[in-house]
């Protein structure tokens, strides 16, 4: 077993141990950041390695298991086991590595053989295990196998890409896959977060708990915000329709990129105006309120660019 840096003896989670059998992207994110507040995680690979070693970007452009950057994003600061659970005496270790953790990461009920979360409640009744899989382990689509586009698309993310304030004109125009693997990164947040609520009610009953994460559903719970408006504003939100546009909410150029320029509240297009010098044409009434300046955005865009198109991107930023 390869050892990881020294733990913080002060960091919130100091103390607890993660074991992770997982590979690509949620189950290893879900475990590194249990790791990044403190938690010691022990990485079990299965002798053909991790997935991830085998995805670009590579650091020095150089194809290695070892070099590429989106396996070292995710396990950074974990120690790491090779184990293969079919082998008797590696997985006695496994479970004897177990009934030292608090905190179970998994991606697949196969890679645990025989070991149903009842069974993992009965022989380690502390432990949390937290699953993190397609869609569930049970239900109809349970036993289906499925890509990050796939979850964006069945999530209903496509059906709201691209959104405010770049929605489409024509029907022509495609959804824009999600990028960064989206959906298993949230997946993989949305796991740390039930991980954490299962160890703080074992903080006070003393019992460990399974914890179940369908990528599926943590996409589509990216989407509250467009369901409430749906539910309670009546309007509904997608790629062609959305509620009256607020502005400026938009991504304009400057002198050496792009800007997300959002001031579309009073106060901040207030602290954008004085940024800008108050230049006299801020004060007209059709740029009153963020719904007058959506509605005279083609009058107002052109006025900001003389502005922005000047300042770097980073100045921008700071000021």
């Amino acid at each position: 077993m390869t050892s990881g840096p020294t733990p913080d003896s002060h960091a919130p989670l100091s103390g607890l141990r993660v074991v992770e059998i997982a590979e690509g992207v949620a189950g290893p994110y879900c475990a590194r950041l249990f790791g990044d507040a403190g938690a010691d995680v022990v990485k079990i690979e299965r002798p053909s390695g991790d997935s991830a070693r085998r995805e670009p970007p590579f650091i020095g452009r150089v194809e290695s298991p070892d070099a590429s950057a989106l396996f070292a994003y995710l396990n950074r600061g974990k120690r790491s086991a090779v184990m293969d659970p079919g082998n008797a005496q590696e997985r006695a270790a496994l479970l004897g590595l177990l009934a030292t953790a608090d905190v179970l990461v998994h991606d697949s009920p196969q890679s645990l053989e025989e070991m149903t979360p009842e069974r993992l409640l009965e022989e380690f009744p502390h432990l949390v295990t937290v699953s993190i899989t397609p869609f569930g382990e049970s239900g109809p689509y349970a036993n289906l196998l499925a890509d990050d586009l796939i979850l964006a698309g069945m999530g209903g993310l496509l059906a709201v890409s691209p959104g405010f304030p770049d929605h489409v004109i024509s029907e022509n125009e495609p959804p824009l896959r999600a990028n960064a693997h989206i959906a298993e990164l949230i997946g993989g947040a949305f796991g740390a977060i039930g991980g954490l609520v299962a160890l703080t009610a074992r903080d006070v009953t003393g019992a460990g708990d399974y914890v179940e994460v369908s990528l599926h559903e943590s996409v589509a719970a990216l989407l509250g915000w467009n369901l409430a408006v749906t539910e309670y504003g009546g309007v509904a939100v997608g790629r062609f329709r959305a509620p009256a546009r607020q502005a400026p909410n938009h991504y304009l150029p400057c002198a050496d990129g792009w800007v997300a320029l959002v001031a579309f509240i009073e106060r901040h297009w207030n602290g954008l105006v004085e940024l800008m010098g108050n230049p006299e044409w801020a004060a007209r009434p059709e740029f009153a309120t963020g719904p007058e300046r959506g509605l005279n955005w083609d009058l107002l865009e052109p006025l900001l660019l003389d502005w922005l198109i000047e300042q770097p991107s980073q100045s921008f930023f700071e000021a």
